[in-house]
């Protein structure tokens, strides 16, 4: 859609320039946007090596108890980061 929109700009001119400042901020938008989804893809790829790490501890001490209530507890604050996340985009379109 960025690009699209790029092409889409006409050459600067002397004059009415308002609809290309419209096009340039929704360009900045979909930039914002864009950057927003990579960090939240970041945001899964790091919670699963987070989640591995508390597993190998789990399996490596099974006797503790609050190993276990840990990975509840991440997978449920997970759960919260997620559904923020697409709220997010929701909001951007």
């Amino acid at each position: 859609v960025r690009m699209w929109i790029n092409f889409l700009i006409p050459k600067i001119e002397d004059g009415n320039n308002f609809g290309v400042s419209i096009q340039e901020d929704v360009v900045a938008e979909a930039r914002q946007v864009e950057s927003e989804a990579s960090s939240y893809l970041d945001q899964i790829s790091r919670y699963y090596l987070q989640r591995a790490r508390i597993i190998s501890k789990i399996a490596k001490y099974p006797h503790i108890e609050d190993y276990r209530q840990s990975i509840k507890e991440f997978d449920e604050r997970q759960i919260l980061n997620l559904q923020n996340a697409i709220l997010e985009m929701r909001n951007h379109y």
